[in-house]
């Protein structure tokens, strides 16, 4: 998620109450972000058979998740 910093954890609050979400684990939250990184991107959903790649995301936090994801980024944009 991206946007204004009380807006984002807001809906992130929102989220993780909402029963209809399970195991809702934030990977990072970055700081004087100026511009979005992902402005093209909408909500998506993966089946457990799309999850293997992602398997990884469950491991880390902080940096490491980011660095995780941007790694991913082809593989995603192509779904």
């Amino acid at each position: 998620m991206e946007g204004p910093q009380q807006q984002v954890i807001a809906l992130a609050k929102k989220i993780s109450l909402d029963k209809r979400h399970t195991n809702f684990t934030p990977q990072h939250e970055a700081r004087g972000i100026t511009s979005r990184l992902f402005s093209g991107w909408s909500m998506a959903y993966l089946s457990v058979e799309d999850a293997e790649p992602l398997a990884q995301m469950w491991v880390v936090d902080g940096d490491a998740a980011m660095s995780c994801l941007q790694q991913l980024l082809p593989m995603l944009d192509a779904a």
